[in-house]
């Protein structure tokens, strides 16, 4: 059950950070590491594909946690161009990494 409850709490996280109005409350309330935690966290893949998205939702229109982001992500990014990742989780990323504009 605690999985499904961690998956419950990333998932409204996620969804708190694409409302620009929250994204300074999530941030303040360790949001992006709670979520590059889960995207660390290769045992559990729905954990690190909403913890994805969250950093992709955060992220948005913030170029300064972006780049904090990225910067983080080290390993993870060297996997997505060895193609280790979940797909899910690798277009997450690709998108943090090159985000459209």
């Amino acid at each position: 059950h605690s999985a499904e409850y961690r998956h419950y709490a990333l998932q409204t996280l996620a969804q708190l950070a694409i409302r620009e109005s929250l994204k300074p409350q999530v941030i303040y309330c360790n949001g992006v590491e709670n979520f590059l935690q889960h995207v660390k966290d290769h045992s559990d893949v729905d954990g690190q594909r909403i913890a994805a998205k969250g950093l992709v939702n955060i992220s948005s229109n913030k170029r300064d946690i972006r780049v904090q982001i990225i910067s983080e992500l080290g390993d993870e990014i060297k996997a997505i161009y060895r193609n280790e990742l979940d797909s899910v989780v690798s277009a997450y990323l690709q998108t943090l990494i090159h985000p459209s504009k």
